[in-house]
């Protein structure tokens, strides 16, 4: 990997783990283009783990989970594990819909935690 996509899949770590602000990371992976030929990261169990945990402890409000779904949602450049592919689906598709995205709560949090392989 060369160090342009060394920087960029860093940033994609950085977004599925919330690692950083959102708006800064986001600002930070437009210096690069929006195609993308390879999936350079996977959003697999433990990246929902900390989406639900941050969640369900306060750390993220729903603002900041919708948020993140936005910035994730049909990126070239991330991949879907196949064993959590329908839920991963799910949450991107609930989260990012804002007329639905608002009645997430902490029950609908956990039911995604109960399905999660």
């Amino acid at each position: 990997m060369n160090k342009k996509l060394d920087a960029r899949t860093s940033l994609l770590k950085q977004l599925l783990f919330i690692e950083d602000d959102l708006e800064s990371i986001s600002k930070q992976l437009r210096q690069f283009e929006w195609d993308c030929e390879e999936e350079l990261i996977t959003i697999e169990k433990n990246v929902l783990d900390n989406l639900f945990d941050g969640f369900l402890k306060c750390r993220y409000t729903l603002k900041t989970i919708k948020r993140w779904a936005d910035l994730v949602e049909c990126r070239e450049d991330i991949d879907y594990e196949d064993k959590n592919l329908n839920l991963i689906k799910e949450v991107l598709g609930v989260l990012a819909n804002k007329d639905i995205a608002t009645s997430v709560n902490e029950e609908t949090v956990n039911s995604w935690v109960d399905r999660l392989k």
